[in-house]
């Protein structure tokens, strides 16, 4: 091979060398696809195990995230049946337990990503019978009123407040308008009026009355039954403090709550109350379990000590006939508020003006 032929094979193989090296630093070395993370999902209400009333509508919620893209779609699913889909946050799905069978239930919620991986959660709740059996009925007072009664447990309730002028035997309850006279007021004096000293109150709230006219001369009672007919109409009686024990219980809250006082148990508050249309805007309202008993407490404030009218749309306030042992003056009482879903055991001064609830005997 002559020189110069053998510097042009040098040269070329140097180029081909270099060709190689080129190649295999942007050709032969390949970065490895990152593998697809699946996306999280958790069901984060109602809560794994929680006994739900048959009947209610129960928001499903679900928490589901994607790191390296998106959440498209959450699935719901009861005992395996496809029921509905989310497309967007928050993912909720409403589901209407009309119809279902008490006893246990599995949800289920799967969550997918736009790269076809999904993951899924489920939880176990428990559907329990309705709190009223679904018998209702009707009682009229001295004055020709009716009122829709409903039977919660082993009791039956009026489902409207006393707005009765009359005792059982005729004799009148005497109406108090005036504040200076109302303020005058004793533990003693029976006494009544309506919200505002308005009439046309009545029709929704019932009547304000003292606790001497709620009792109407009977001594304080503990027992179950009160055997307190007071100002209720015959075969009925005013409660006394065990026996809103009794239905708050039977609501669900337990019995080292119901011993106690102010704001106790979850949300017996909600399901003692109803007709959200009356109510002012807020958690009582607002919790799922609102109106389901069937007793539909009513918004009708009261009337201080003092004769001054207060809390109408927001508070729902009740007399039972059992003194408290605060002292003469007082007695147990029972305070629904529109912001708060629990119920307050509360001792209220017996001249004040509260709503009546009369049960059956």
């Amino acid at each position: 091979m002559k020189i110069h032929d053998f510097r042009h094979f040098k040269f070329g193989i140097l180029i081909a060398l270099a060709f190689i090296l080129i190649s295999s630093s942007y050709g032969c070395d390949k970065t490895e696809d990152t593998e697809n993370k699946a996306p999280t999902c958790s069901i984060t209400s109602p809560d794994n195990g929680e006994k739900i009333q048959q009947g209610i509508t129960v928001t499903i919620s679900v928490d589901a995230d994607d790191t390296d893209g998106n959440v498209i779609e959450i699935f719901f699913y009861v005992d395996g049946s496809d029921i509905g889909s989310s497309r967007s946050f928050p993912y909720n799905y409403d589901w209407s337990t009309s119809g279902e069978t008490t006893g246990s239930h599995t949800l289920k919620a799967i969550a997918k990503d736009n790269s076809g991986e999904s993951t899924s959660d489920e939880i176990a709740v428990f559907l329990t019978e309705g709190y009223s059996s679904g018998e209702t009925g009707t009682v009229s007072d001295y004055n020709g009123n009716t009122y829709n009664t409903i039977k919660i447990g082993n009791q039956w309730w009026m489902t409207e407040n006393l707005k009765a002028t009359h005792y059982a035997n005729g004799t009148i309850i005497q109406l108090v308008e005036n504040t200076n006279d109302w303020d005058n007021l004793g533990n003693n004096n029976k006494a009544m009026c309506y919200y505002d000293n308005s009439s046309t109150n009545a029709n929704d709230y019932g009547a304000l009355y003292t606790w001497a006219a709620a009792m109407n001369g009977a001594n304080s009672s503990s027992s179950t039954p009160s055997n307190v007919q007071g100002v209720c109409p015959s075969g009925w009686h005013l409660p006394s403090d065990e026996e809103w024990k009794q239905l708050e219980m039977y609501l669900g809250m337990s019995q080292t709550d119901a011993d106690d006082t102010e704001y106790r148990g979850t949300n017996e508050g909600s399901k003692i109350a109803g007709n959200s249309g009356l109510w002012t805007d807020g958690n009582l309202e607002n919790d799922a379990a609102f109106g389901t008993s069937g007793f539909t407490a009513l918004p009708g404030g009261n009337r201080g000590g003092c004769g001054k009218f207060r809390h109408l749309g927001e508070n729902a306030d009740f007399w039972s006939a059992t003194e408290n042992d605060a002292g003469a003056s007082f007695a147990w009482g029972r305070d629904l508020g529109y912001d708060i879903s629990k119920v307050a055991r509360n001792y209220v001064y017996k001249p004040g003006g509260l709503s009546v609830r009369c049960i059956k005997d």
